[in-house]
């Protein structure tokens, strides 16, 4: 049997939009404490 691929939902699809235009892009991180700090917001 085949496994069936997930759709994306609605939030996952406007990120992915998003991203590929450039807008609510965050990074490079130099370390893995800056990248939670941004994270934890």
């Amino acid at each position: 049997m085949s496994a069936i691929p997930e759709i994306p939902n609605a939030t996952t699809l406007a990120a992915m939009e998003s991203s590929e235009k450039g807008e609510d892009i965050f990074g490079p991180f130099e370390d893995i404490e800056s990248l939670m700090q941004v994270l934890n917001r």
